[in-house]
């Protein structure tokens, strides 16, 4: 795991960007104490949304949706 953080560490200090730096910034604030990202409001009511429409059957499987997707319909 340290050559990973090396290596992190590295390529960070390599940026320029500032939108980039702060990019970075601003994903790293939302990781928790136990290093999970937390779930924000928007990305929350997303997720209940979608869960609401396979609830309901609202939703198409992958293998249908390859299928449309290979011939074009």
């Amino acid at each position: 795991m340290a050559n990973t953080k090396e290596v992190l560490i590295e390529k960070i200090a390599a940026i320029q960007d500032q939108n980039t730096l702060d990019y970075l910034t601003e994903l790293l604030s939302q990781i928790n104490e136990e290093g999970f990202f937390e779930i924000t409001g928007e990305i929350k009511q997303d997720l209940d949304k979608s869960l609401s429409q396979i609830e309901k059957g609202e939703f198409e499987t992958h293998e249908n949706a390859m299928k449309k997707f290979l011939n074009g319909k």
